[in-house]
This record gives C-alpha cells, sequence and structure tokens, in this order.
C-alpha cells in the first residue's frame, strides 16, 4: 500500500509520473494499479494497487446506502475508479 501526499503535476498528455520511491512498490503489484477521486478534498486522486483497491471498493460497496453520505462516497469514490498501469518510464495516464 502506498502512504503519503505528494503534489505531482500532469503533463500535456495527461500523464504523472509516479514518485521514484513507489515505483519498485508498483511493479511489485505488477503494475496493475487503480485511480480515483478523492471524495474529501477537490482537485485531489488517489491511487491504489489493484488488490488494495479491491479491499477499499468492497467495504465501501458494504456501507448502507440508506445514508446520502454513503451514496456519495459510492458514487464519487467507487463510480470514478479506472484501471491505469506504470508505461516503461514510470508514467500513468489519467483516464478522461
Amino acid at each position: 500500500m502506498f502512504q503519503g501526499e505528494t503534489a505531482i503535476t500532469v503533463d500535456d498528455k495527461g500523464r504523472l509520473a509516479v514518485p521514484t520511491a513507489y515505483r519498485d512498490l508498483v511493479r511489485d503489484c505488477g503494475n496493475r494499479l487503480v485511480i480515483t477521486y478523492n471524495p474529501f478534498e477537490s482537485g485531489c486522486l488517489f491511487l491504489y494497487p489493484q488488490k488494495e483497491w479491491e479491499r477499499v471498493r468492497d467495504a465501501v460497496n458494504a456501507l448502507p446506502s440508506t445514508r446520502s453520505a454513503h451514496r456519495r462516497m459510492q458514487r464519487n469514490l467507487v463510480g470514478s475508479a479506472m484501471p491505469v498501469e506504470l508505461d516503461g518510464n514510470g508514467r500513468i495516464g489519467i483516464p478522461a
């Protein structure tokens, strides 16, 4: 699992460079990542290894949808999640 907060710029082609400190961790999880919006802070993204994302997704989807805050989290966090892979230069493309 990745931990920390890093300010990263996005290039003209919609790619961001994964910090060097995390690249070995990304390779250890088979370059399989999931990117999604941070529902708590505008303009921020979450990046999860695929297996960790599956646990997060299942936990969020298990929340009772009778509460509007839960529905909003399910819609924003889970609904916007997309699989991405690290390219040969250590970048990932942000889906449109």
